[in-house]
């Protein structure tokens, strides 16, 4: 039998510290990509507006900057890097117009009027239990903190069908955003927000809606 040589493989980490690198059970290296890997730990986490066939009928609106249908409220000392947002229209009610806007805001813009989220936050390691420090809310009716308005659209969707022949009606519409390769950072107090709304302001949408994100503070805002 050949000689066998044990070879430790070190990496370092984000604060130059060596650390033995992973691997699978047969002996081959493993390197998760990062979201993946803060995902396994459980940091990350996800929350929907509307569940099962129960859609959230938004306001009969057009979208306002202190009125978002879904924002993800960041803490002090509490920082998000977005992964993932998706919104399904199931009726625009009586116009075929609608708009979305998807973006930060650099202060803690409170409850408002508005209703507890849905469905989470859960952890999306559903085996790390559901400790998520941020605050999902939806459907706000009301004004939320002045000058909480989002400082930059992250994404924005625009659908606006002026044809008499169809239903004066959109649905069954699918927009997904994903910023793979460019991450944008939330430090809190801060907040993720998202609009919904007709453009003509008459009609009441009807829609689901969707946000991850990677939770980090504590030891593991150094990563960053």
């Amino acid at each position: 039998m050949p000689h066998q040589r044990d070879a430790d493989v070190l990496v370092r980490d984000a604060e130059r510290n060596w650390k033995p690198s992973l691997g699978t059970k047969d002996g081959a290296l493993y390197t998760a990509e990062w979201v993946q890997r803060q995902i396994i730990k459980g940091n990350g986490y996800g929350a929907s507006m509307g569940s099962l066939s129960a859609p959230e009928t938004l306001q009969a609106a057009v979208i306002t900057a202190l009125r978002p249908s879904m924002w993800i409220r960041v803490p002090q000392d509490v920082t998000i890097i977005p992964i993932y947002c998706s919104v399904t229209i199931e009726d625009t009610a009586a116009t075929n117009n609608l708009e979305m806007a998807l973006g930060p805001v650099g202060i803690d813009p409170g409850n408002g009027t508005s209703s507890a989220i849905t469905l989470g936050p859960v952890n999306l390691n559903t085996g790390r239990g559901d400790g998520s420090q941020c605050t999902p809310r939806q459907d706000a009716s009301g004004d939320n903190v002045a000058a909480s308005d989002p400082t930059l659209n992250f994404w924005r969707v625009v659908k606006n069908e002026d044809n008499v022949t169809t239903p004066a009606t959109g649905g069954n519409l699918f927009f997904p955003w994903e910023p793979k390769g460019r991450y944008p950072v939330i430090e809190g107090p801060g907040a993720l927000s998202l609009s919904i709304g007709a453009i003509a302001g008459a009609a009441a949408v009807i829609a689901y809606a969707h946000m991850e994100w990677i939770e980090l503070s504590g030891e593991d805002l150094p990563l960053l």
